[in-house]
């Protein structure tokens, strides 16, 4: 992988717990390295930010439309999501 590779595969997002308006969104370095695949990120997530009443985290979503984003390569470096477990995505308002 060249340096301009590696740079590219390093971002930083901030993530809302789905349902919680009054936490602030956490910020996770995304490191393909470290986090190969979006349900190994979800885990790192869960971890940091606790798991739901239903149970771990196993979605992250777009927060005004809710678009499920499912793969680890299609989160933009700045950007804010939404982690949801099994329960119903809710639109951040």
């Amino acid at each position: 992988m060249s340096s301009l590779q590696a740079a590219q595969a390093v971002r930083t997002v901030h993530i809302h717990k789905n349902g919680d308006k009054f936490q602030d969104p956490k910020k996770f370095v995304v490191n393909q390295r470290q986090c190969p695949d979006m349900d190994t990120f979800l885990d790192e997530v869960t971890k940091k930010m606790g798991p739901t009443s239903r149970g771990p985290l196993r979605r992250i979503h777009t927060p005004n439309t809710g678009h499920q984003v499912p793969h680890l390569q299609d989160l933009q470096p700045g950007q804010h999501y939404v982690a949801a477990g099994n329960e119903r995505f809710e639109k951040m308002k």
